[in-house]
């Protein structure tokens, strides 16, 4: 499966400690990342008025509360109203639009006082404060700003929404002196991490280096939006200064070290359009496991294994699963492949299948690679991209429909970071977020409004700001900085995830998902990570490869039943993968040859766990 090079949506905040526990003094933290035009919201929990229900409420009379701040009558609550509600012994009141600083409150008469000693519980976000009462009826509540001297959570690949924290992923792949973008949003959190709402423009700019450029994009939708890209490989810092532009030597509120580097990534999983699996480990140990009839496993048979099986004398950065071919990238560039090679796409200048892995000429300086059907395409650091392979429809974009088994540059791609080929069409990223696509356009899996084939990478209509691209047989996926997908291409099987089974000319968007942070495309399915570490499927399901507990057809997404904790995910030909946080795998679908690496040949239309594979690394950028 094509992987991203870099992070789908990095959120940069700035986490908002509390300044101080809360104390019978009723100092209550407000956090204003930029010490400026806070509103803050405050809620009083009264203790009820003795005998409220039975005296007042029975013989239809109300009970009212006068609250005064500093002095001015603020409001005049109804008691067991909508606005001040009265339940299990307590009324509600919440006082909006406070700003910081100290403010003196003072209730009036409100039927029966509290008796002496109840307590009156102030609370603001999750923090709270407590005032006894019956000692006086006035009282005061200092509200502080807080925004200094924190550190700022890491710029990552995804944000967990339950754990309130993030990876650690702060490197930015580039490439030709310049890396795919990354969307950074401004935003307040309180103590625990819970973020603090805001729909207004936040009084603060996202900042760098000179190895970096910074664009402020807020819109209506994104208030506090920016766009970052790293220039240079090395270090560099972001940070967040309060005010409308960058100052040199201006104070920052919080800032963040990140890395440009060369884009080397792992794929730790593969099984891209494939009947055959590969997993990587931490050690750069390689295992395979399924069908074997063309050698794809590396270990000098044709037997296909049920289970994983380790890849004699190979260790690698990265690898990518063919249809019946295979690769892996070593930590030197190079670039060693095996198995079906009657296209040539073992890059070798023959057409004999290999059983064991063995290097592809005259390759260096590789930093990705991608298996397609009969044909593979590799990234290298210079943002350029070699391919070789089947070409009858001009797939590998070199313009011509000559099979070629030697690695040749393709001319027109430049500033690439992300690449995908399909059966008989390729897609490629550039790193300013817009998609090429070239070869077979029969069903319109080129994206650009037609049918007509093209043998030259041309643009896909209408993309930008993408992140994440994956090619199935005949149709494409596009995943977006905002977590959104679009598909496109062919959709007899609802694989574009639109509710329809009508072929799609140009990018469409996948109903009803969000928040997601990687895609995959296999033989006629789709699947989607989402944030939270669990997957969507859509398309297909013959076999059960949409892991839904049933063989049923879905033309939009449908949660992958079973299955959390998911840190990337694969799409093979009738089956699908998922690597775990714990560094384990998940399979479920089609397993003739043993794909699903269970041990058995038995299909499953629910994950079950892949045998002997242990401490997989998950991909980085």
């Amino acid at each position: 499966m094509p992987r991203l090079l870099l992070p789908a949506l990095a959120l940069l905040t700035l986490t908002l400690a509390a300044c101080g526990q809360s104390t019978p003094t009723a100092t209550v933290p407000v956090n204003d990342p930029v010490l400026s035009n806070t509103q803050a919201s405050v809620t009083l929990r009264l203790p009820a008025p003795q005998a409220l229900s039975a005296q007042y409420i029975n013989q239809s009379k109300t009970t009212s509360l006068d609250v005064s701040i500093d002095g001015n009558l603020a409001t005049s609550y109804t008691l067991g109203s909508a606005t001040a509600p009265c339940a299990n012994g307590f009324c509600t009141v919440t006082l909006l639009n406070l700003s910081p600083g100290s403010h003196s409150f003072t209730f009036g008469t409100y039927g029966v006082k509290p008796a002496d000693g109840t307590t009156v519980l102030i609370s603001q976000g999750s923090l709270t404060a407590t005032l006894l009462g019956g000692q006086s009826s006035t009282f005061s509540l200092t509200l502080t700003p807080v925004g200094t001297g924190l550190a700022l959570s890491s710029a990552v690949k995804q944000y967990n929404a339950t754990s309130k924290t993030f990876g650690n992923y702060v490197k930015f792949a580039t490439t030709g002196g310049r890396s795919l973008p990354a969307y950074y949003d401004i935003q307040g959190v309180d103590s625990i991490g819970d973020v603090i709402p805001s729909t207004a423009a936040i009084n603060a700019v996202v900042c760098g280096d000179n190895g970096t450029t910074t664009t402020n994009i807020s819109d209506s939708t994104h208030a506090n939006r920016f766009r970052v890209e790293v220039q240079s490989t090395g270090t560099h810092t972001l940070s967040v200064q309060a005010g409308t532009t960058c100052a040199a030597g201006g104070t920052a509120l919080v800032s963040q070290t990140v890395t440009g580097t060369s884009p080397g990534w792992k794929r730790s999983l593969s099984a891209t359009n494939s009947e055959h699996g590969l997993a990587l480990n931490t050690t750069g140990t390689v295992q395979t496991w399924g069908s074997n009839a063309s050698g794809q496993l590396g270990d000098g048979t044709t037997i296909s294994r049920s289970t994983p099986i380790a890849v004699p004398n190979l260790t690698a950065i990265a690898l990518s699963a063919g249809y019946r071919h295979s690769l892996a990238l070593k930590s030197d560039g190079t670039v060693q492949a095996w198995g079906y090679n009657t296209y040539g796409q073992l890059g070798d200048g023959t057409t004999t299948n290999r059983s064991i892995p063995i290097a592809v000429p005259n390759l260096t300086g590789v930093v990705g690679l991608s298996g397609g059907v009969y044909n593979t395409m590799v990234l290298k650091s210079d943002g350029t991209v070699q391919a070789w392979g089947y070409n009858t429809n001009g797939q590998l974009g070199l313009g011509d429909t000559t099979t070629h088994p030697t690695p040749t540059t393709v001319p027109a791609l430049t500033n690439i970071v992300g690449l995908a080929p399909g059966y008989m069409h390729s897609l490629a990223l550039k790193s300013d977020g817009t998609v090429l696509s070239w070869g077979s356009n029969v069903y319109g899996q080129l994206g650009n409004g037609t049918t007509t084939q093209n043998i030259t990478p041309i643009a896909v209509s209408g993309l930008n700001d993408v992140v994440q691209i994956s090619a199935g047989i005949y149709h494409s996926l596009a995943l977006r900085a905002d977590g959104t997908v679009l598909a496109w291409g062919y959709n007899s099987n609802g694989q574009v995830g639109n509710g329809q089974t009508t072929n799609q000319l140009t990018p469409v968007a996948v109903s009803n998902l969000s928040g997601v942070t990687g895609v995959a495309a296999g033989y006629y399915h789709s699947l989607a990570l989402k944030s939270d570490g669990t997957a969507a499927a859509w398309g297909a399901n013959t076999a059960g490869q949409l892991g839904d507990g049933t063989t049923t057809q879905r033309t939009t997404p449908v949660a992958v039943q079973n299955l959390s904790g998911v840190a990337e995910i694969n799409a093979g030909l009738q089956y699908s993968l998922a690597l775990k946080a714990d560094g384990t795998a998940a399979s479920w679908g089609s397993d003739s040859f043993g794909q699903l690496g269970d041990g058995t040949t038995t299909q499953r239309t629910l994950p079950v766990a892949v045998l002997n594979v242990s401490g997989i690394a998950p991909s980085s950028p």
